[in-house]
């Protein structure tokens, strides 16, 4: 702890900005109330802040080095580190007006004068915004800090991955494994829709979050497979082998630039693996070499020998997963998905996975006037249908109202939209409802129009009956006053 820390341990809070100035001096007299005097011990005044939730144990720790910058990353207030690899470092922040909690995942200053490492950085940037799925990692923004700092603004997951939940918990339940799994490959499925590869799918990239539903993480080496200049995002780098050897497909092992949506069959196939031994398929191999010979030639340790009442459905359906030739693999994760479906109602009469099998979204899907309801009212619809965990901010100290249900969609309502809204005068609630009133219009001349093109007009037939009956009656009365 710094010396000029303890002394000026409230200047330091000034100058970092962490704590309106109202606040600190409400903490401050409440502690010097209960003390009798002016509180000059600065483990004292950052345990009240601490416990009033003004700053957190990450922040406070850095003040107690005497830093006060390096707090803040554009709108938002770094809260703490989570983790560090060679790619990047990523924060736990709160975006400083709404309060919502995201991950801050943040290029290495080191590595932004190397082309290449930034040109996977915004590629992953990218390719995370093309994605719109319930379990993938939902990507927010990117932007650089000074010209120095790159980072990519995430969703923020609060939960577990699969490694580690099985590391301080032990394996899995047979039927949660597969619930888990079965949602991972949806989640793949959609990527691979989108002709990209994950080609690091492994226990830790799953995370579990408090309602039970798995989140995809880290696509910082995914192959986009369907570009002419086979762009990935592994860029000019030389790496021979990329992704994780614990869990590589054995053609990704030959060739990483060259695989297909089947080497995430085998990846997810070791990840089921893990989460129902405990260990990896091959972890009694410790040299990386022979690791990776295993996966084209050896034999996993046997799975019984962890779990010897491993059901023979789920056992199938594992080793087909796990094929060494991709041909002999399910083709698809669709596939995976019904395997898994069905091992599960086979078990407990529920399915592994409920709605989600559906053919992927278009991603520019065509919007007309006559299905579109513009505003809020159509957004609350649309998040009141189909729930999910990432619609909903996180609870702060200061927490948000909880009536909006999409916190991006906020942020964008109190940006540039705002003005869109005074000079349109769709701000003002009649104006929507006659919005509405006119797309519900426009809808009802369209199915009536529809209805034209199928059906003769009632109004047509009709009339036809009439001018009949009427041709009837005058034949009758001059046949009778003949």
């Amino acid at each position: 702890m710094s010396t000029s820390a303890v002394k000026n341990y409230p200047e330091l809070v000034r100058k970092s900005k962490l704590v309106p100035e109202a606040e600190l001096q409400a903490a401050l007299a409440e502690l010097e109330r209960e003390i009798g005097e002016a509180p000059t011990n600065a483990r004292q005044i950052a345990n009240r802040l601490i416990e009033k939730d003004l700053i957190t144990d990450w922040q406070n720790e850095k003040l107690m080095q005497g830093k006060h910058q390096g707090f803040f990353l554009g709108k938002y207030k770094l809260l703490r580190h989570i983790s560090s690899g060679g790619m990047s470092s990523v924060y736990l922040a709160e975006h400083t007006m709404m309060r919502r909690q995201v991950a801050i995942k943040i290029l290495p200053p080191a590595r932004k004068d190397d082309s290449s490492f930034l040109e996977r950085f915004h590629r992953e940037c990218q390719v995370m915004a093309s994605l719109d799925h319930p379990n993938i990692v939902r990507a927010h923004d990117f932007d650089c800090e000074k010209e120095r700092l790159y980072y990519m603004v995430l969703e923020f997951i609060d939960g577990k991955d699969l490694q580690r939940l099985v590391d301080d918990g032990g394996v899995l339940d047979y039927v949660e494994a597969a619930t888990y799994i079965a949602q991972a490959a949806s989640a793949l499925q959609h990527a691979h829709d989108q002709g990209m590869v994950h080609r690091d799918m492994k226990p830790a990239n799953l995370m579990l979050d408090k309602r039970k539903s798995i989140k995809v993480l880290d696509l910082g080496v995914a192959r986009i497979t369907n570009s002419d200049d086979e762009s990935s995002l592994t860029l000019a780098h030389n790496e021979d082998v990329l992704g994780t050897a614990d869990f590589l497909a054995p053609e990704q092992a030959l060739n990483s630039h060259h695989v297909d949506s089947r080497a995430d069959v085998y990846a997810l196939g070791c990840t089921l693996y893990y989460i129902l031994c405990g260990h990896a398929p091959y972890a009694n191999e410790k040299n990386l070499a022979k690791k990776l010979m295993c996966h084209q030639v050896g034999t996993p340790l046997p799975i019984r020998d962890d779990r010897s009442d491993l059901p023979d459905e789920l056992e199938e359906i594992l080793n087909k997963m796990m094929a060494k030739k991709r041909e002999h693999r399910y083709q698809t994760m669709e596939e995976v998905i019904e395997a898994l479906n069905n091992f599960s109602i086979n078990q407990s009469g529920s399915p592994a996975l409920y709605s989600r099998i559906s053919p992927a979204p278009q991603k520019n899907p065509t919007k007309t006037e006559s299905d579109t309801i513009k505003g809020s009212q159509a957004d609350t619809m649309v998040a009141k249908a189909e729930p999910t965990p990432a619609d909903e901010p996180a609870q702060m100290a200061q927490s948000t109202p909880t009536h909006s249900p999409r916190p991006e969609k906020q942020a964008a309502a109190e940006g540039a939209s705002v003005q869109e809204e005074i000079a349109t005068g769709s701000a003002v609630p009649g104006n929507k409802l006659k919005k509405a009133a006119q797309a519900a219009k426009t809808s009802t001349a369209k199915v009536e129009k529809e209805s034209s093109s199928s059906k003769p007009p009632l109004l047509i037939i009709a009339l036809g009956v009439l001018i009949l009956l009427s041709l009837l009656t005058i034949i009758v009365l001059l046949v009778a006053g003949n």
